[in-house]
């Protein structure tokens, strides 16, 4: 299935990381009927510019929005191409922290409890694409990662690996019934995926 996706993302001059963002805003879409979403990405490889000299543990928290206008059928393709164009334009502006979207939005500011921005968050890592980083007197390869503690009700983590695709999902007490749901909403979420994966061409229904 795996091997399936990463073709069809190649198809579209997209990543698998952008087929795993569209795939989880369809299904939050399916779920809450939201057409106006944002979802927080993990970008590791940008660090903030004051801690870019440290060494430590420094990502940045993107975040990507999705704005959906029903004038036609949406089928998940067009839904992996506005996910990549989405992305690409979101990277281009990581200088931007999140406190001043905040403000420029007129949105109330998240705490450590909670992000008042989105509801979901999303971290993909390739495993087969350690990044190595220089330092005065010799080089450092970063040989694992680690699920960061971001306050989303649903936080998802691919983790590529060779031709695998391993998925882990946290979700608060807030997004699901019971406690006991968390592994049921995951399974929803991976059937989902295999119906996208199997026809990626598929309507998109709200």
């Amino acid at each position: 299935m795996f091997s399936r996706m990463k073709r069809i993302t190649a198809s579209v001059g997209a990543l698998p990381a952008h087929f795993i963002l569209a795939a989880l805003q369809s299904f939050l879409l399916s779920q809450n009927c939201v057409s106006d979403t944002c979802i927080f990405v993990v970008d590791e490889g940008r660090p903030h510019v004051d801690v870019e000299g440290m060494i430590g543990c420094f990502t940045r928290i993107t975040p990507v929005r999705f704005s959906i206008r029903w004038n036609s059928i949406l089928t998940f393709e067009a839904l992996l191409q506005n996910a990549k164009e989405s992305a690409t334009e979101a990277m281009e502006h990581t200088d931007v922290d999140i406190a001043r979207i905040e403000r420029h939005g007129c949105i109330s500011p998240g705490t450590r409890e909670s992000s008042t921005i989105t509801q979901a968050a999303l971290q993909y890592e390739n495993y087969n694409q350690f990044g190595t980083f220089q330092a005065a007197d010799f080089d450092m390869s970063v040989q694992d990662h680690m699920l960061l503690p971001l306050h989303v009700p649903i936080f998802l983590k691919a983790i590529e690996v060779g031709e695998e695709l391993m998925l882990l999902m946290d979700c608060s007490l807030f997004s699901i019934p019971r406690p006991t749901d968390a592994n049921g909403f995951l399974e929803s979420f991976v059937s989902h995926l295999s119906s996208l994966i199997r026809d990626h061409r598929q309507p998109v229904m709200p």
